[in-house]
């Protein structure tokens, strides 16, 4: 399945909307709590999900794959066409570059 996703360097882990997790018929393998900006001080249980991630590149170079990434189920800006967040823990595996002058970033692994 692919879907659009949000790069979120505040964000600690992968953020999957309901749609996609219903899709992929998952089942929660755990309940994780959430801050977010709209859950102030008091964390939000969230179901957890372990999932396998694949990020294509150029052609020519290796995909990023990661497998047994847990993941957060959260409504997410589907209205926007993100249908996920790709949060630290798949970054972390990352060098992201911004350069916010020109308006670009690229990302590499």
């Amino acid at each position: 399945m692919t879907v659009q996703a949000l790069i979120d360097t505040g964000a600690n882990c992968l953020c999957l909307d309901p749609s996609v997790l219903n899709q992929l018929q998952l089942t929660p393998t755990g309940i994780s709590p959430v801050n977010t900006p709209t859950t102030g001080q008091q964390p939000v249980d969230a179901n957890q999900y372990d999932v396998s991630i694949v990020i294509p590149s150029e052609p020519g170079s290796p995909p990023l794959i990661q497998h047994a990434v847990p993941a957060l189920e959260a409504e997410l800006l589907v209205a926007q066409g993100f249908h996920a967040i790709i949060g630290l823990n798949i970054l972390r595996s990352c060098l992201l570059t911004y350069d916010g002058k020109n308006g670009l970033f690229s990302i590499a692994w």
